[in-house]
């Protein structure tokens, strides 16, 4: 039985939660976390392999939430108040509004409040649109406790002098400034942890060391912007060696964005996790911006190789772009497209995995800037030197300057074209987009939206470059170098269909000399007719594909014995001779 119980409807277990939670408990309330993140994975799993929208697969989570809960009725009914954290985009909008409402309806006399991102920047919003009872905005470790006791003792007046709340009085809703942890706060707070499943990942642990950002992006609405807090080099490092007693946990995600943005203090820390061999224990993950890896406008190899020798594996930078107009607009120049490509080819080359996160353009963006930026991304990932993101329309997920800018200049779209003269009026369900002032751009990335888009596809690249010819000129280098890419791109494809349809075919084969006794044609197409059967063949050639094409560069590279022994390894995984030609070809069979 629990006094308060937090919806938990996020994409994987929250942090957050997992925070108020303890505090809570701190404050002898007791609290129950009920996890609705598989529902929410499952709804957005099915958004791209049935669904054009999230208003389409919203519905879809409400039905799976709707029996949970009904499962859990029993528990629900014991609390006396429920809460659900909010996020500022349409999509994750959708389902909570939706979720809070479903709450209201199953349980009319709870009392519901509201948090999270969502909340600090759209609180009026949020109380009208899900009906909340109340919702607290900023960091709520000390005040969720604070309303919890005052709601207990009818002491109203009071709750309305809560820092962050917002409340209804005589029919109208009332919000009172955002609360923050002051700095001293934060630094002792305990380290909080969760097992994320990420990608089928139960050996992984999530923890979060900091508040904040002391950055100001133009499209960010982090809260304290300019306000960055951190918890203490020691809570961290015991926090980790708590962590450590867990024998299944093996890998270790921070999964604040600016692990690495305080050089001195994160050399500490990979230091003392070096000395106490805590790199030996785990494998770290982390998520950093371009400049935390760049001294003196170079790249810092000396604190790259730190961050190796602490066995991190992988690092996610919101890179946004490898154009330096745009560059200079959303991220205030604080690197060029040049520091970019060299930081993610030095973590290449040491070892460590990157990903990085790309914006298709802001306001100021023009056809060209955006024509690099996809070339630059495209190519790179296409050799196989970096990992980068398809580039995304910039969504209006809270308030920021940029919102400010482009409620200004007109420049706010619905999916379907539609301009938004003021957001402020549009339900926080709504989706919209900040469109560039460059109107051919503008033209083809809402063009791109109309067709459900939310980034532009690779599969897309004949499309651009058809605009790069349209807008440059077919002369123009840019374009030129756009033309030979895709050249390339469709012949790899190609390859890559034929050595499918090679594996393809000698499984069939295999299969039907299995079954019939002999592979012919006949025994071949009848298994191959057999589509459930073949279901699961097909997805295994799939991955075998995969494997040889990963492969292949190796054996470019490599000469006699090891080249041999390279080969038998891909024989043994697949059972199949992946160089064997046949007559298995996309021109003569049919891929299933």
């Amino acid at each position: 039985m629990f006094k308060v119980i937090l919806l938990d409807a996020s994409f994987f277990p929250s942090l957050g939660l997992e925070t108020l939670k303890k505090s809570l408990k701190e404050n002898n309330i007791s609290c129950g976390i009920l996890p609705l993140f598989v529902e929410e994975r499952n709804a957005r799993r099915r958004l791209q392999t049935e669904f054009k929208t999230s208003k389409d697969y919203a519905p879809f989570f409400l039905e799976e939430a709707r029996k949970h809960l009904n499962k859990e009725r029993q528990e629900l009914e014991t609390a006396d108040y429920i809460g659900i954290s909010f996020f500022a985009d349409a999509a994750n909008s959708q389902m909570k509004v939706g979720l809070a409402k479903l709450v209201r309806e199953m349980f009319p006399n709870k009392t519901i409040i509201g948090g999270g991102p969502g909340v600090d920047s759209y609180a009026k919003k949020f109380m009208r649109e899900a009906t909340l009872d109340y919702a607290l905005k900023g960091e709520a470790e000390k005040t969720l406790p604070q309303l919890i006791k005052l709601l207990d003792e009818k002491r109203f007046e009071e709750v309305r002098k809560i820092k962050g709340i917002v409340y209804r009085k005589n029919g109208r809703v009332n919000e009172r400034k955002t609360n923050f942890l002051k700095k001293e706060e934060v630094e002792k707070l305990s380290l909080t942890s969760t097992r994320t499943y990420m990608n089928n990942n139960k050996d992984l642990m999530a923890i979060y060391t900091e508040r904040g950002c002391p950055h100001a992006c133009v499209f960010c609405s982090v809260p304290r912007k300019e306000n960055w807090a951190q918890i203490s080099e020691s809570t961290i490092i015991n926090g980790l060696l708590e962590i450590a007693k867990n024998k299944d946990i093996a890998k270790i995600g921070f999964e604040n964005d600016l692990m690495f943005a305080n050089k001195a203090r994160a050399k500490r820390i990979l230091q003392k996790i070096i000395e106490l061999k805590l790199n030996k224990r785990f494998k770290f993950s982390g998520m950093a911006t371009v400049d935390s890896f760049l001294r003196e406008g170079n790249v810092d190899l000396e604190f790259i190789k730190l961050i190796k020798k602490a066995n991190f594996t992988s690092v996610t930078m919101g890179t946004e772009s490898l154009s330096d107009n745009t560059l200079r607009e959303i991220k205030a120049g604080r690197y060029s497209s040049a520091q970019a490509i060299k930081v993610a080819d030095a973590l290449r080359e040491i070892g460590i995995s990157g990903r990085n996160f790309m914006l298709a353009g802001g306001p100021e963006t023009s056809v060209k800037d955006f024509l690099e930026s996809f070339y630059r991304s495209t190519k790179r990932n296409f050799e196989g030197k970096s990992s980068y993101e398809e580039l995304s329309f910039f969504q209006v997920w809270g308030k920021n300057a940029l919102l400010t800018k482009a409620t200004r200049e007109g420049l706010i779209y619905t999916p379907k074209g539609r301009q938004i003269k003021n957001p402020a009026k549009t339900r926080v369900t709504t989706k919209l987009f900040i469109m560039p002032k460059d109107p051919t751009l503008r033209n083809f990335f809402l063009q791109l939206t109309k067709e459900n888009e939310e980034v532009v596809p690779k599969i897309y690249t004949p499309r651009v470059v058809n605009l790069a010819k349209s807008t440059l000129g077919i002369t123009h280098p840019l374009t030129r170098k756009l033309m030979m890419l895709e050249a390339q791109m469709d012949a790899k494809q190609e390859r890559t269909h034929a050595i499918q349809a090679n594996i393809i075919g000698q499984m069939a084969e295999k299969k039907a000399t299995k079954k019939y006794g002999e592979a012919t044609k006949q025994t071949v197409k009848k298994v191959m007719l057999n589509k459930n059967a073949w279901k699961k063949q097909a997805e295994k050639a799939k991955d075998y594909t995969n494997a040889f094409v990963a492969a292949e560069k190796k054996f470019a590279q490599l000469r006699g014995i090891q080249r041999l022994r390279t080969l038998k390894k891909i024989r043994q995984k697949t059972g199949l001779s992946v160089f064997a030609p046949r007559y298995w070809t996309t021109k003569t069979r049919k891929l299933p």
